[in-house]
């Protein structure tokens, strides 16, 4: 989720610390930062929502939310919730169990026009064209508020006998089709929905408009849509269709009926300022209103949940920080959840809102009491064995899907049409495991690759715990077989456990096999404290590994015969900067009278994600320097 720093000032009294301070605040108690770079004389901050609080936080407004929270600054009041004229113009029915709220309001004589440069700009921080005034706000209100909305042009929807609007939300008809704003016609099923006049669809619901019922420059009447859909409903469709839209995007993650409020009076407030035109009325059915959800909590269950004593008025004023309304009675807390806040359900969600924001640093370790009986997970501890033995040989650990396309075991209701089964072993998914990073080896600097995992299969007898090994070399004569290297593999496995894991069987670089009987055979000993002791206080080294991209550029030239592959490579090697990780040969061939050198680069920054200036600062002068050789000829 994109934001942009200066858009979220829209939305706090007090000044926002540098950018700097919301990076680190939001990472230690919120989300995750992936990137801030440089938007003109703004900042934009890529955060990564946790899939919890996709709810609340996919809007400029949640974000800004948030950093009032962890930062403990004052929210700007919003606009409150806007009452409409009731309007007999437009006949609205829900004929579907996936839509709980509609609401839509007629606006007559707009005045289509090129937007502002502050909501274009607005719209830039997306990547997003500018359409016209009235489909930027729309736009514009999704991003700021989280609350997806449309505009139809009201004269494109077939009128009933009564000279009523007639919007019907339905769900599809198997085989209808409709032409979308992207400009493509769809064929859809029963199992999706569509926004309707008594004609045609007008729009897939949720996902995106159609392109027949589309605000246009001729348009002079317009009827804003505000809905809330079933969030499973909008994914399938959106997977189905393979559209995937800002509306999708949020419906999808199941935001509350109650940001139609927050949106709605905004948009008319911006129609009014930018398009002009006259609010005739509307209609807002909401057929199972949203509740607020209420929490009792002691202070003492709080306190036990955290290992940290707080008051109960140090609760309630960090739960006020966060917009939760609570207030002590008696012994109790009393939390009433905000309407957009769907994450929070039951106490241990109130304390998890009261510890991040007070702070897990806080909390001290303490040492456990006496008589804690501890029993050991054979399964765990002999997994944990054969993590150690399979790291020890170089071998990185991997966690595949255990949805697939066939299996023994069907599920009922599957994230996907090509997961609908339990994996029955491990092999699949090594084996595109190894095929996928082995593309990658070069950036890391390794010539082979080699993987594990340990994971559970399903067959028509239950699951089992599996092991399945993998490793990857370059086709070479240097190389050793796979296989060889494979059982190699399993003889140090053997020797670390101190069993014997069986006959196995090794095919083209990947072993499988059921460690459930290792499990048994495994025996846990007494702890060499002496010996474990023995290691602490050793000096220990380690090489930080960057969490930015790579990037990688190759250059290809041409050299007289007389010129060695060491001085070429002497060449570029001169011109290298701190930021090139990697420096290869990949590839060489001789004609007549030359020779072609090919030399990959491997970029990397360990504070920043690299630019393409800052990497054509490196490879220009390189380019240059081969060029002013003699003979030399880049390709």
């Amino acid at each position: 989720m994109k934001v942009s720093y200066k858009w979220l000032q829209e939305y706090i009294e007090n000044e926002l610390p540098p950018v700097e301070r919301v990076v680190e605040a939001l990472t230690m108690h919120s989300f995750e930062i992936e990137g801030v770079e440089d938007f003109g004389d703004d900042k934009i901050l890529d955060v990564k929502v946790l899939p919890n609080r996709t709810h609340d936080c996919l809007s400029h407004y949640g974000i800004a939310s948030e950093i009032a929270s962890v930062c403990d600054l004052k929210r700007k009041p919003l606009l409150s919730k806007q009452d409409f004229p009731k309007t007999e113009d437009i006949k609205l029915s829900i004929n579907t169990k996936l839509c709980v709220r509609a609401v839509m309001i007629l606006i007559k004589d707009v005045e289509v026009d090129e937007s502002p440069e502050w909501l274009k700009e607005k719209l830039k921080v997306y990547g997003n064209k500018s359409i016209n005034n009235i489909v930027d706000i729309t736009n514009y209100l999704t991003f700021a508020f989280g609350q997806p909305m449309h505009a139809f042009d009201a004269d494109k929807i077939a009128k009933n006998k009564k000279d009523q609007y007639e919007i019907i939300i339905r769900d599809a008809k198997k085989g209808e089709k409709i032409t979308l704003l992207d400009g493509k016609e769809y064929t859809l099923d029963s199992t999706m929905m569509v926004i309707s006049d008594t004609e045609k669809p007008l729009d897939v619901a949720g996902v995106m408009g159609g392109k027949d019922s589309g605000v246009s420059s001729e348009t002079k009447n317009i009827i804003l849509s505000l809905s809330h859909f079933d969030p499973v409903s909008i994914r399938k469709t959106a997977k189905a269709l393979g559209i995937r839209t800002d509306a999708s995007q949020r419906f999808e993650n199941s935001i509350s009926p109650s940001l139609i409020d927050r949106s709605l009076p905004y948009a008319l407030e911006l129609i009014d300022d930018l398009v002009g035109g006259i609010v005739v009325g509307g209609t807002d059915i909401y057929l199972k209103e949203q509740k607020e959800t209420v929490i009792f909590i002691t202070p003492e269950k709080i306190s036990d949940i955290l290992g940290v004593d707080i008051s109960a008025e140090e609760i309630v004023k960090t739960l006020d920080r966060q917009n939760i309304k609570s207030e002590i009675k008696g012994g109790d807390i009393l939390v009433t959840s905000p309407l957009e806040r769907l994450d929070l359900e039951i106490p241990e969600n109130i304390a998890e809102e009261v510890g991040r924001i007070y702070g897990y640093e806080k909390v001290l370790p303490k040492e456990l009491g006496p008589g804690l009986k501890v029993s050991v997970n054979i399964e765990d501890y002999t997994s944990n064995l054969i993590r150690l033995s399979l790291l020890k040989q170089g071998f990185s650990e991997i966690y595949t899907y255990s949805f697939t396309n066939k299996g023994l075991v069907e599920l009922e209701n599957p994230i996907a049409g090509d997961k609908s089964f339990l994996r029955q072993d491990l092999i699949s998914g090594m084996e595109d495991s190894l095929e996928h990073n082995f593309k990658y080896a070069d950036l890391l600097g390794i010539k082979e690759v080699k993987l594990f995992e340990i994971g559970k299969v399903f067959g028509g007898k239950g699951e089992k715990l599996h092991l399945c090994i993998g490793v990857k070399f370059p086709k070479n004569k240097k190389t050793p077989s796979v296989d060889e290297e494979l059982a190699k593999t399993i003889q140090n496995l053997e020797n670390d456990l101190g069993i014997s894991v069986g006959d196995v069987s090794i095919m083209s670089g990947v072993v499988e096999f059921d460690i459930d009987r290792i499990v048994k055979e495994i025996k846990i000993g007494d702890t060499n404290y002496e010996e474990a002791s023995s290691v602490l206080g050793k000096d220990v080294s380690y090489k930080t590994i960057s969490p930015y991209p790579f990037a990688v550029r190759d250059v290809a030239v041409f050299v007289p015969n007389t010129v060695s592959e060491e001085a070429v490579t002497q060449i570029i090697k001169d011109k290298l900067t701190d930021i090139v990780v990697r420096f290869s040969l990949f590839d060489k061939f001789a004609k007549p009278e030359k020779t072609s050198y090919a030399f990959r680069l491997v970029f990397q920054s360990k504070e920043k994600t690299l630019t393409d200036d800052e990497i054509n600062a490196v490879m220009n002068p390189i380019y240059e320097t081969l060029k002013a050789q003699e003979g030399f000829e880049i390709r």
